[in-house]
Formats: C-alpha cells, sequence, structure tokens
C-alpha cells in the first residue's frame, strides 16, 4: 500500500496566483496593465487559503511521517482528521472563488 501522505502530494493543486492573474489578462486585460484592485484583492483570498490547504498538508506529513509531532498530541487520529478537513475547506474556498471569478 502507498504511504497514505502521498495522496495529499500527488492531488492536483490548486491554480496559483500567477495563474490567476494569467486568467484575469487572458480575459482583456493587456500584459502590461497592473491588476486592478479588484483582482489584488482576489489573488490574496486564494493566496491565504492557499496558505491554508499548504500548511494543513505539511501537518498530515508531519504526523505521517514523523514521530516528532506525534508526541505532543494524544489523539494523533483526531488530528489527523481535522487536517484532512482542513484541507478540504480550503481546497472548497478555492473552487468557490473560482468559480465567483468567472
Amino acid at each position: 500500500m502507498n504511504n497514505p501522505a502521498e495522496v495529499f502530494n500527488s492531488a492536483e493543486s490548486p491554480p496559483t496566483p500567477q495563474q490567476l492573474t494569467e486568467k484575469y489578462r487572458q480575459q482583456g486585460d493587456p500584459p502590461a496593465t497592473p491588476p486592478s484592485p479588484q483582482q489584488i484583492l482576489l489573488m490574496a483570498i486564494e493566496a491565504h487559503f492557499n496558505a491554508q490547504r499548504s500548511r494543513a498538508v505539511a501537518n498530515l506529513n508531519t504526523y505521517m511521517n514523523s514521530a516528532v509531532g506525534v508526541g505532543e498530541h494524544p489523539d494523533v487520529v483526531g488530528e489527523c482528521i481535522k487536517l484532512i478537513e482542513d484541507v478540504d475547506h480550503a481546497e472548497s474556498a478555492i473552487q468557490t472563488l473560482g468559480r465567483i471569478i468567472q
């Protein structure tokens, strides 16, 4: 059986802020035009949820691959479940943001 932590590393990651900026450019902005305040706000929101997802995945990988983070939490299974829920929430928020900006 594969390492469970690898599932999170192999999952398709959400679009990066650079990809989001490129999407705006394809919608008609000339390349030399800086992002609008609305675009900057949307990119900041997306960056927040990407960071939230990355943090949860990093912590989950620590639980799965290292005993270092396990000692301070008596309910490791519960912590892993919460981290998976955090990843799901962040990915859902990113997808919702993508639907809003389309």
